[in-house]
């Protein structure tokens, strides 16, 4: 029988430290980029791009949770009249995620509140979803317990809606942002043709060969 030997423990140890490092490299969440949605008949007349980055956590996140945001407000003609860019929301409370969601749930007695604005000066400039039950403590300078609304760098007020019916989920809950669909390919009635035609003289083959082997 072979004897244990430390050159042995070693080489076990090494392959345990290996394994672990290569399974906490893939339990680290992969970051996930959501586009803001534009709810264009609550704004207005401007139009708001921009995206959100989290580090890929799903369910409930915390304010570091998001790693970068950006957005722009442009008007009817097309014009920017606000837009910024940062990392930790200043005021985040009550958000959660799915792959392809950010979503505001619908009040349930807590306080659910997105903004993606500058910390000091607050709100200049501004965006921000806040939802919650019969409150009347001002958010964006305004008492609400269910808005949605943007401030322009120089602190105007572009809009301001509350109980908004926005683009929502079953359930009610406000979708803030969600990832890109992807464009479904198109195929090339061409290309098809070409592939078709490979596989029916493909068959075709296959069958004079066969007819010959009988014959």
């Amino acid at each position: 029988m072979k004897s244990f030997t430390m050159k042995d423990g070693l080489r076990g140890l090494a392959t345990i430290v290996v394994a672990a490092v290569v399974g906490m490299a893939a339990a680290e969440a992969t970051p996930i980029t959501y586009s803001i949605v534009n709810n264009a008949p609550f704004q207005s007349g401007y139009a708001v791009s921009g995206s959100i980055t989290t580090d890929g956590t799903i369910g409930n996140l915390s304010g570091f949770n998001i790693t970068s945001w950006t957005w722009t407000i442009k008007d009817a003609s097309n014009n920017p009249v606000a837009t910024l860019s940062g990392g930790n929301p200043p005021d985040f409370e009550g958000v959660v995620a799915s792959a392809t969601q950010i979503l505001l749930p619908a009040p349930n007695g807590a306080r659910h509140i997105l903004e993606l604005a500058a910390p000091y000066p607050v709100h200049t400039p501004g965006l921000g979803w806040i939802r919650r039950p019969g409150s009347n403590d001002p958010e964006f300078g305004f008492p609400a317990s269910n808005l949605y609304g943007a401030f322009s760098s120089g602190g105007t007020q572009l809009w301001y809606t509350e109980g908004s019916p926005l683009i929502s989920t079953q359930d009610g809950a406000w979708i803030v942002a969600e990832t890109p669909v992807a464009p479904v390919p198109e195929i090339d009635p061409a290309s098809f043709g070409s592939a078709l035609s490979l596989v029916l003289g493909a068959l075709g083959l296959a069958e004079r060969k066969r007819r010959v082997v009988i014959g």
